[in-house]
């Protein structure tokens, strides 16, 4: 059952007592007291301009303060894009000169003498002996071709012998020239031999002393004339050393 409604009764001392003040929810809107300022009546420019937001008309009051902003962010822009880039870090690979290299990139990274060869580390191995081979086969070849055209070549000149020596063309029994000459296959014997007869005397002219100039072999005859004939008197102020056998 509810509570029956009670009315405030007349006060006895015949005051006429208040109004009580009106219970507000608290989820109600809050009311503002009216504004009673009086406001200044627009001017006729601001009544005819059209109405703008609140960030173009902060741009168009103060156009100087983002414009340093702006400058910054443009020449900061500009830089990291004519910046270049850093350079990669080089590759590790292995060298095929250096065994201790034929590594995986893992193991040639962090290289760790406990950490055992993983496979591939043995992938690795593989490529660089199969790579030493081929190189090694082209090598080979390589001087095989050579000792061929060298054999084909000796076995077609008839400027030297079985062995590529030169043959002296003055030996009616053509026998090889002394001292022996490697042929070159590509001229005649004849000047091979004098271009080795002029180096010979080259040489020889290089290490032959240079000839003395007759004053100077007229200074040398002075000089030894004078030590022939220079007698050895000692100082008579100086000391006479003794024989440590004598007069021990």
């Amino acid at each position: 059952m509810s509570a029956p409604a009670t009315t405030p009764g007349p006060d006895p001392s015949g005051t006429a007592r208040p109004d009580p003040d009106p219970v507000t929810p608290p989820d109600a809107p809050r009311q503002e007291p009216p504004d009673d300022t009086p406001r200044p009546e627009p001017t006729p420019a601001e009544a005819a301009a059209p109405a703008t937001d609140a960030p173009a008309a902060a741009a168009v009051v103060a156009p100087g303060v983002a414009a340093p902003v702006v400058s910054d962010l443009v020449t900061a822009a500009a830089a990291q894009a004519q910046t270049p880039p850093p350079p990669a870090a080089p590759a590790l690979v292995p060298d095929p000169a250096r065994r201790e290299t034929w590594r995986c990139p893992r193991h040639l990274a962090t290289p760790d003498p406990y950490d055992l060869p993983c496979g591939g580390c043995g992938a690795a191995r593989k490529r660089m002996q199969a790579q030493e081979d081929h190189q090694a086969a082209q090598a080979a070849q390589k001087r095989s071709e050579a000792a061929q055209q060298a054999r084909a070549a000796r076995d077609g000149c008839t400027e030297c012998d079985e062995y590529g020596y030169v043959l002296d063309p003055t030996d009616p029994a053509g026998g090889s020239y002394d001292p022996p000459l490697r042929c070159t296959h590509d001229r005649p014997a004849i000047d091979r031999i004098t271009e080795d007869e002029q180096r010979q005397a080259a040489q020889a002219a290089a290490a032959r002393p240079a000839p003395i100039s007759p004053a100077t072999r007229d200074l040398i005859e002075s000089a030894r004339v004078h030590l022939l004939s220079r007698t050895s008197n000692p100082a008579p102020n100086r000391r006479r050393r003794i024989n440590p056998k004598v007069w021990k």
